[in-house]
């Protein structure tokens, strides 16, 4: 969240006082406002991604009952990240 913060305003200085629309217009500042936009992004899909992983693995946790404290990660879905989006 922190790293969000930082990302918007760094987005806020990259467009400066202008209006958005015209700050987009301008081909000085259009490419560090699309870099910034970019990292915006990013960050909020990899928080996005985090609390998924979370999530699931708070609800699998849970589904185990009392005794999930004496459980281990499976090895094949944590080499396979891809099963999380499934």
């Amino acid at each position: 969240m922190t790293q969000l913060e930082f990302d918007y305003q760094d987005l806020h200085r990259a467009i400066g006082q202008e209006p958005v629309e015209l700050a987009v217009t301008n081909s000085k500042t259009d490419a560090n406002i699309k870099r910034e936009v970019l990292d915006v992004l990013y960050d909020a899909d990899l928080l996005r991604d985090r609390s998924r992983r979370l999530i699931a693995r708070a609800c699998w946790f849970l589904s185990k009952g009392a005794g999930f404290t004496a459980l281990h990660s499976i090895d094949e879905t944590e080499a396979d990240y891809n099963s999380h989006h499934e």
